[in-house]
């Protein structure tokens, strides 16, 4: 979602929501740097309980919502949290296709990372929210 409005007409327009160096994107600190290549930015990842927050820890933590999914998979009849659940979905947290609880590429650690590499958290808790933002109308 842009912070300003555009025009839509018959010609293309680029809309590049990865430029660091022009971000148009609504809201305070709405996207980072961290984890991305240089000179481009990308959205906070990690809201895998779908209830506008990424936490870590806490109250309504992310966490365990990828626990779930992974432990719940129809393929996972041995109750391994190191299994991986293949294709995109909501507990995907870094989009890599295949979604992990404990393992070689679990999901469960970028929550963290982010959390505490968000601007907001000067203090660096696991328990910070990182709250998503929509425009009022």
């Amino acid at each position: 979602m842009t912070s300003n409005t555009y025009n839509l007409s018959g010609t293309t327009s680029v809309v590049d929501f990865t430029d660091a160096t022009n971000q148009i994107t609504f809201g305070t600190d709405a996207q980072t740097t961290f984890g991305m290549p240089s000179g481009s930015v990308g959205m906070w990842s990690g809201n895998g309980n779908n209830d506008a927050l990424v936490q870590y820890s806490g109250t309504t933590p992310d966490a365990p919502s990828i626990l779930s999914e992974v432990l719940n998979d129809s393929g996972n009849f041995l109750n391994f949290p190191t299994y991986v659940v293949a294709g995109y979905n909501a507990f995907d947290i870094n989009m890599d296709g295949n979604t992990q609880y404990t393992g070689t590429t679990p999901d469960t650690p970028i929550i963290l990372q982010n959390v505490l590499a968000h601007p907001g958290n000067f203090l660096n808790f696991s328990t910070y929210q990182i709250q998503e933002q929509l425009p009022e109308n």
